[in-house]
């Protein structure tokens, strides 16, 4: 039997104290539409409900699913939520790539690029001037202006996420920092971080956020974290080739058991095995963001909650030293939860 969605989201705010409590720096939520039997719970109410339990933490849409949506309303609640949250929104836009969810809204697959683009743009816009008039082919708007405006100047943090080459480069080329999926193996990852970095100097863009969501779990060793991680991720995972997220993954496709699976993708194990194979990612790709998924749907709390306090204790001192080359960790603690999927 499924849990209820109140008693669900109280977990996810338990996440979010202790996680504000044992030192993270950002807490995401990702977005699905019509997506049983996950219980996706929209991010930018979500995040807004879970500001005044944040403490400092950045709080980061990882992703909202861009294309779905309409530039004028998402500027308007990015802006919100950035003046709420005291400046410390981060905004995650990506792609999608479930037909259902572009038929459900009445729109066209092969008009989701053009839709981003053009999206960017406009909030871009909006943000910055006085006055607006912009006509693209898909969102017009003439002589318009918005009465708020986020904290953050010009505008708040950009991170565009996606799976493929095309989407690595058009980010190299609009000048915003790629979030790395946790989806592809770590060497696709370098092959592609490489291609964002060049493409990012051929533009004359700095850079400065390397962003990345891993799937992790830490526990008293590798076998108890593989025990309790391995049948969700198998199942999540599964859900994902359902899907065909694998289909727009370029050549890469996912195995189906967890052992298959595991090998350069996810981090499973000790907390030591997890702190070296944390610097593998920090030294093989040069993140300096790390978004942690530790709970799936089906997972029960408390496997989330020990696995936040694990990290708070044996993981996060390792990259808080206050050097150069400190990884911020984020956890996505409303996305990773999000719904309740009964295991065979």
């Amino acid at each position: 039997m499924a849990e209820s969605l109140e008693r669900h989201f109280e977990g996810i705010l338990d996440q979010v104290r202790l996680a504000r409590d044992v030192g993270f720096d950002l807490v995401a939520a990702g977005q699905h539409y019509l997506a049983p039997p996950f219980q996706a719970l929209q991010p930018l109410p979500a995040l807004s409900r879970i500001i005044p339990e944040s403490g400092s933490m950045r709080i980061a849409s990882a992703v909202v699913l861009l294309p779905l949506q309409h530039p004028v309303d998402l500027a308007e609640q990015a802006a919100t939520l950035d003046v709420m949250s005291g400046g410390r929104l981060v905004l995650g836009v990506a792609l999608g790539y479930r037909e259902v969810e572009y038929r459900s809204f009445g729109l066209q697959r092969r008009d989701r690029l053009p839709r981003f683009t053009e999206s960017l743009e406009l909030m871009k816009r909006l943000w910055t001037e006085e006055s607006v008039t912009y006509h693209g082919t898909h969102f017009r708007v003439d002589d318009v202006s918005m009465a708020i405006h986020p904290i953050q100047r010009p505008y708040p943090p950009i991170w565009v996420g996606g799976n493929t080459d095309g989407m690595v480069r058009r980010a190299a080329r609009l000048g915003f920092p790629w979030l790395a999926n946790p989806h592809s193996h770590i060497d696709t990852l370098a092959r592609q971080l490489e291609l964002y970095r060049n493409g990012a100097r051929e533009h004359a863009h700095q850079i400065d956020d390397y962003p990345i969501m891993l799937e992790m779990y830490p526990a008293k060793d590798r076998r108890v974290a593989m025990e309790i991680a391995g049948p969700y991720l198998e199942a999540k995972y599964q859900a994902y080739t359902e899907w065909g997220q694998d289909k727009v993954m370029g050549p890469e496709s996912f195995p189906s058991t967890i052992n298959e699976l595991a090998p350069g993708r996810y981090i499973l194990g000790s907390p030591e095995e997890c702190v070296e194979q944390i610097r593998i990612y920090e030294e093989r790709l040069g993140v300096n963001w790390m978004i942690l998924r530790i709970q799936w749907p089906g997972m029960d709390n408390t496997h989330a909650l020990s696995a936040i306090e694990l990290l708070g204790k044996h993981i996060l001192p390792a990259f808080s030293g206050g050097s150069s080359d400190e990884v911020p960790v984020g956890s996505p603690v409303v996305e990773s939860s999000g719904g309740s999927r009964p295991l065979a």
